[in-house]
């Protein structure tokens, strides 16, 4: 019998890494379906045959590393699939916040844009320079409470000058602390530049295509 089952994972589950880390064990299987963060842990959407899901699940526990530690696993949804339901792919799915408890993704305010261009400023050129007033916010959230730990620069300890400012912004990085920039080509060398940013401008200025691709998959 097909199911399509939806189910809460609570624990240390939030930390940046566990969508990629399911996502690795799902393919192993026969199974389609989600996964993406939530508030308080994950959301996880198995498609599949009933005996597949029961043994993927008894499974997760064990093949899980300890900085992925699951304490319950609630269903919240199960309903029966047609026979011939198609197989789906299992994919990534962005994070599921609640609107009030997350704030949203900020342009670049004025402020930042200004040290991002000035030569003179230490954060010249660093393209993850943010404040209290701009900067991400849903897209790194991992869960509410607005701090470090709840979002993916949790990853990314501060050095002294920014955890000065950590109480007024929990995503302060610069150059020494926060993540960087590289460029690698299509297959997987890196690109040997001391500004990858420059020479990718350069590259699509010669009509060649650019990805760009984060930390957490």
């Amino acid at each position: 019998m097909k199911l399509a089952v939806t189910l809460e994972l609570k624990g240390a589950c939030w930390v940046p890494g566990l969508r990629p880390v399911l996502w690795n064990l799902v393919k192993e299987t026969n199974l389609g379906g989600w996964v993406s963060n939530t508030v308080d842990g994950a959301q996880l959407h198995l498609k599949g045959e009933e005996v597949d899901i029961t043994l993927f699940l008894r499974s997760l526990p064990e093949k899980l590393t300890r900085r992925f530690q699951i304490h319950t696993i609630n269903l919240i949804k199960r309903a029966q699939l047609p026979d011939n339901a198609p197989r789906e792919c299992f994919r990534l799915a962005g994070p599921i916040c609640y609107d009030g408890l997350v704030p949203a993704d900020r342009p670049p305010c004025p402020e930042c844009k200004k040290q991002m261009l000035d030569p003179e400023s230490p954060y010249y050129r660093y393209p993850f320079l943010n404040c209290s007033q701009c900067g991400p916010g849903y897209s790194v959230t991992t869960m509410a409470g607005g701090k470090r730990e709840g979002t993916t620069f949790h990853s990314f300890p501060p050095c002294e000058k920014c955890a000065a400012q950590l109480k007024h912004n929990p995503t302060q990085v610069c150059p020494d602390c926060g993540p960087s920039v590289f460029l690698i080509t299509g297959s997987g060398e890196l690109v040997p530049t001391e500004d990858p940013l420059a020479y990718a401008g350069q590259m699509l200025a010669e009509g060649k295509i650019i990805a760009v691709k984060n930390f957490d998959g």
